[in-house]
């Protein structure tokens, strides 16, 4: 994310891009240009807000029972979410509040072809309701975010941050433009749909949910949708029931997630830097010394090309010396399958299985593969380690790095401290559906090299070690008991 930023009267105002890519993809993220400042302050006005930041305050504090300040919410938009019949004559999109807003502030967050074009800079038509002026072309698919993180000015008069929410519309489509859609298209892509899922989607059964009564009941919808993004986005939204989130959707124009369980992370970047000030920070990886004697490598990701590994070698030949490593992947969501086994290379140096899996395949009578084992082949050009390894993991660990965690899992004595995974490989296959959308849905059945499933179920660490947020961010648990482990390995 590129980012210019700025000091003006007081106030920082920040023109910056913000990325706009399917979190479900894991090729790197495009990006786009959003809205989002908060305007210069004349000294007069800053003393203003001051003062009357302060009334506040007093106010509250002078009532006869405890006051918390309330988290503003959005309570109307226009166009609505989920509106795929707006006008592409509308000239702003609205925004409206449950309480009065600080004036000077907004964010208005997306970008890319599917972000309407501004005509003039956003404003404040009330207190509540905030417009920002546009231009819409017909039959189109869009979304607009508001105040989602990182950018987060629409906040309250007392300053607290309002709650983010996204929504997604489509213009109306001429029934003549080759865009549209007709109910018969979208009848036998429903139909195709039905068959991909019962034939080929891999966890069908896991949350033994009714498909044929959830298509059902989605159908008018489904059948009315006048674009392609405006099927995807309803079916999307229709399959967030099944919590995988390696099921995606794609048109030629845009593509869908369709979400998973809610997880709160075990990781925070400011407790790392607490405990190691001096580390080295990449796009995806970051290193350094916890100890003299050990050793520390984050990798954010497995979505990496062969100069990242051959960083990781140069990161782990710089280290090699330390008796103890960890190695902390617990914001990693996983990528190539490939790139984890050519870093675990660095700690196995024959060939190792560590999985295994079955892949959906309903000729079979029993509608599965025989079981496939995978296994590790070392690379020959990766740096060895010996010493002792303790692995950092958690919720958001998924996918490859799931994988990642079985390969290091077979590392002698190695030490995996956290919590469980998130429980999520798929290996999508695609699957057309001939009215412009194509759906991702998962292949495979991943488990363990014991032959235990472990999607919606995660991998578990050798070691718990819970943390809250606040504990994260200050001192790290587990970056305390990873160091612990090691000392106590290490010392004679």
């Amino acid at each position: 994310m590129a980012v210019i930023a700025g000091i003006e009267a007081g106030v920082m105002t920040i023109a910056c891009q913000f990325p706009v890519n399917n979190p479900q993809q894991l090729s790197p993220a495009e990006f786009a240009p959003y809205h989002s400042e908060r305007r210069p302050l004349t000294d007069g006005v800053l003393m203003f807000r001051m003062i009357a930041h302060a009334c506040a305050c007093l106010a509250l504090a002078t009532l006869s029972s405890p006051a918390t300040a309330q988290v503003p919410h959005i309570i109307e938009t226009i166009p609505a979410d989920g509106d795929f019949d707006v006008s592409a004559e509308l000239t702003e999109i609205r925004v409206t509040f449950d309480q009065d807003m600080d004036p000077w502030g907004f964010s208005f967050v997306g970008g890319g072809p599917h972000f309407p074009q501004t005509t003039e800079g956003p404003r404040w038509e009330t207190p509540r309701t905030a417009v920002l002026p546009v231009t819409l072309r017909s039959g189109w698919y869009y979304e607009v975010g508001f105040n989602e993180p990182p950018f987060t000015n629409f906040r309250s008069t007392l300053d607290d941050a309002a709650a983010p929410l996204r929504i997604h519309f489509c213009t109306s489509v001429d029934e003549n433009d080759p865009r549209r859609l007709h109910p018969e298209q979208n009848k036998a892509a429903i139909e195709r749909l039905r068959l991909a899922i019962d034939m080929a989607y891999s966890y069908r059964d896991r949350l033994d949910l009714d498909w044929d009564g959830l298509l059902d009941e989605h159908r008018d919808s489904l059948v009315n949708a006048p674009i392609a993004e405006a099927f995807a986005k309803r079916v999307a939204n229709m399959l967030t029931c099944a919590e995988d989130p390696h099921i995606s959707l794609a048109t030629p124009n845009m593509s869908f997630g369709t979400g998973g369980r809610e997880v709160t992370g075990n990781f925070d970047f400011n407790g790392l830097l607490a405990a190691m000030p001096m580390l080295k920070r990449g796009n995806t990886i970051a290193a350094g010394r916890l100890t003299e004697d050990i050793g520390y490598i984050l990798i954010t990701t497995w979505s990496i090309n062969d100069q990242v590994i051959e960083s990781l070698y140069d990161v782990l030949e710089e280290l090699i010396d330390s008796p103890g490593l960890i190695i902390d992947v617990r914001p990693n969501g996983g990528g190539d399958e490939l790139k984890a086994q050519a870093f675990a290379s660095c700690f196995l140096v024959e060939e190792t299985p560590y999985a295994t899996h079955v892949w959906r395949n309903p000729e079979l009578e029993e509608g599965w593969s025989g079981v496939v084992t995978r296994v590790l082949v070392p690379d020959d050009d990766a740096p060895i380690y010996d010493g002792k390894v303790v692995v950092l993991m958690g919720p958001h660990c998924m996918s490859s790095n799931e994988a990642f965690l079985m390969m290091m899992r077979q590392v002698p004595d190695s030490v995996l401290i956290g919590t469980n995974s998130y429980g999520s490989s798929g290996n999508p296959k695609p699957f057309d559906l001939l009215n412009g959308v194509t759906i991702n849905l998962p292949s495979w059945k991943a488990m363990t090299l014991e032959g235990e499933a472990f999607e919606g179920i995660g991998i578990k660490p050798d070691i718990t070690v819970e943390a809250t947020r606040e504990e994260i961010r200050w001192q790290d648990p587990l970056l305390q008991k990873a160091r612990e482990v090691i000392e106590a390995a290490i010392t004679p």
